[in-house]
């Protein structure tokens, strides 16, 4: 079993996402955290873990793009804190 803690779903252009999760369950990968570091990605990463049963979430900005951080942005990351696929707040 191959638990992938850190990725980047939505920098993989060359397939769709389900061919990326077949792909990976294919060669072992039972679990991926797709981790968000923007605001651009925030949404996506929190839809990717509805969409595929085994995709957990990170969420966070970097800190090359923390003169982005609202105070929305950051009510946004503690409110989905709660949920059990968002496993980490990272990026920070």
């Amino acid at each position: 079993m191959i638990f992938e803690t850190h990725c980047h779903l939505d920098y993989l252009k060359a397939k769709s996402f389900e061919e990326i999760i077949q792909d990976a369950h294919n060669a072992g990968v039972t679990r991926i955290v797709t981790i968000s570091v923007d605001p651009s990605n925030i949404k996506l990463a929190h839809e990717l873990s509805v969409r595929f049963p085994h995709v957990y979430y990170s969420q966070g900005i970097h800190p090359h793009d923390a003169k982005e951080m609202t105070d929305d942005l950051f009510l946004l990351i503690k409110e989905r804190a709660k949920d059990p696929k968002m496993v980490a707040v990272g990026e920070i």
